[in-house]
């Protein structure tokens, strides 16, 4: 009735809801309809607000606390590709941390140094009282 309809002139055709015979049905079904798109709308606006949270959140702690931010560059001719690698600006307790490790490794070179030149020091006090032994022996 439908496609009869369609090649129907202007005049003779009939509207569509005139074909429609049950029109509370056909508003209790729009209405249906019209709640389930709200609730998907509602559902779509919270996983939107939940990934720009998440997305906030790790721009900020990631991101802009860098101090330098990873880049790559191309070359236009060959395969070669140039990484630069993203540093962390540091916190103050940070900073005295690595300070502190510094100063305790620099101490411990300076020691083994030490240790080091007293242990020759000691070897070669030995090899001359060997060498005086040895000429003594020989007199």
């Amino acid at each position: 009735m439908a496609e009869k309809n369609d090649l129907l002139t202007d005049l003779e055709k009939i509207s569509l809801k005139e074909f429609e015979l049950d029109s509370e049905e056909r508003n209790a079904i729009t209405e249906e309809t019209n709640k389930i798109l709200q609730k998907k709308r509602e559902e779509i606006e919270r996983n939107n607000l939940i990934k720009d949270f998440t997305h906030s959140a790790l721009k900020s702690r990631c991101w802009e606390t860098q101090e330098v931010k990873g880049r790559s560059i191309l070359a236009y001719d060959s395969p070669i590709e140039v990484s630069n690698y993203p540093i962390h600006s540091m916190t103050v307790e940070e900073i005295r941390i690595l300070n502190q490790a510094k100063l305790r490794r620099k101490i411990e070179m300076n020691i083994g140094a030490l240790y080091r030149r007293e242990c020759e020091k000691a070897s070669n006090t030995e090899r001359e009282k060997d060498g005086s032994e040895d000429i003594s022996k020989e007199e």
